[in-house]
């Protein structure tokens, strides 16, 4: 893409030595967003960032493709517009989340790998230690974090979180779409096919891509999440122009412009080659904005103590309500059935299937009857005829 490149030259020639885009932030998913917060606080030594309540579902679907109220709690160590984060998003009504195979570990360099294993265990999180003196911690909702020695980091990183892992099912098309759609480049294993490290620079979070087993396809769930760049506006543009041109079938959100309070924020919501969510934002707006959100509070514990509460109610009450139309209907309930044929998202697979058998047999009967009604009046026609 000619226009890509000459676009981040022009970023980048006045200052080569600074990238262009960053990894801003990671997005997983909580069932127990109390369990999870305390779980980075206690074991990596995180602290909240700042934390917001939405009442309605995200239209660029943050939260996932669930329509329940929800929360995000950004996590990390340094404020979001110079480091890296995690974004946890908790949708309200909804008790575990499907694994996917896809994401496997996000690495943490800490003080004293002990004191993370022991603070870990503790919590009965499983932990498997690494033959290089690092922790394999599977914590809340079954994520994985590699916790590994400050000392064996990069001499002189500055940021904590060391990479993200990723499967897919093939190394060199995966890297291919990284480096010339988002103008990443191979920091280790250029050209491999097995392993390859990817970013804008080792000195940031980079993305290290590790082929399947057989060249399987991994399987990409909403825990999988979403990974969040940040990018000067005039490269998401160039970026989405490719994504539109190249690849139309992997954009999840068209590119929007919002007018927020510091200035147009330009967003899009996009998938990579194998499935993976990505999202992103334009840094002259993002960058200052996540800088003033911050706030280090934690949430409103008692607050979402009630809002849970409510939540349980109006689900065990809408329950009962189904329960109730199938005892009065039996177990196809017309009102029931009228409320999901006029919500069809909310219809199961089962359901969706059944209803397209009954719109078949139901063409089939009438073009049966429609045959025999024209065979019976030709019959008449003729005999009358003669």
């Amino acid at each position: 893409a000619l226009a890509l490149a000459v676009a981040v030259a022009s970023l980048t020639g006045a200052r080569a030595a600074e990238p262009a885009a960053r990894a801003a932030h990671y997005v997983i998913r909580s069932s127990s967003l109390f369990e999870t917060i305390s779980f980075f606080q206690k074991t990596f030594g995180m602290r909240v960032l700042r934390h917001e309540e939405n009442d309605e579902p995200c239209p660029l679907t943050c939260n996932g493709e669930f329509e329940a109220a929800w929360s995000k709690t950004m996590v990390g160590y340094e404020t979001e517009d110079k480091a890296f984060a995690l974004e946890v998003t908790y949708n309200y009504g909804i008790d575990e989340y499907d694994t996917g195979t896809g994401l496997q570990s996000i690495a943490i360099s800490v003080d004293d790998v002990d004191a993370a294993v022991a603070a870990a265990e503790s919590d009965k999180w499983e932990v498997t230690r690494t033959e290089d003196g690092g922790a394999m911690i599977v914590g809340p909702d079954e994520y994985r974090f590699l916790a590994v020695s400050k000392a064996s980091a990069k001499k002189g990183r500055a940021e904590p979180f060391i990479g993200v892992s990723l499967a897919v099912a093939d190394v060199k098309k995966a890297a291919a779409f990284y480096t010339s759609v988002l103008n990443m480049k191979a920091l280790e294993g250029k050209g491999s096919d097995s392993k390859v490290v990817l970013g804008y620079s080792a000195d940031q979070v980079p993305i290290t891509l590790t082929a399947t087993e057989g060249g399987k396809a991994p399987e990409i769930s909403q825990w999988e999440g979403r990974n969040a760049f940040s990018m000067p506006a005039e490269l998401v543009q160039s970026v989405y122009k490719v994504i539109e041109a190249e690849y139309p079938s992997q954009i999840i959100h068209e590119m929007q412009v919002l007018d927020e309070k510091l200035g147009k924020l330009f967003i899009a919501i996009i998938r990579d080659v194998d499935g993976y969510e990505l999202c992103l934002v334009s840094s002259e707006t993002f960058d200052p904005a996540v800088l003033e959100a911050a706030d280090f509070q934690e949430p409103n514990w008692p607050k979402r103590a009630l809002l849970l509460k409510e939540t349980q109610e109006a689900l065990r009450a809408e329950k009962k309500d189904a329960r109730e139309g199938k005892d009065a209907d039996g177990p196809f309930s017309i009102g029931g059935m009228v409320q999901k044929f006029l919500h069809p998202k909310k219809m199961t697979k089962g359901e969706l299937s059944f209803l397209a058998c009954g719109f078949s047999l139901g063409f089939v009967f009438c073009l049966v009857v429609n045959l025999i009604s024209l065979a019976t009046s030709s019959g008449k026609r003729v005999a009358k005829a003669v």
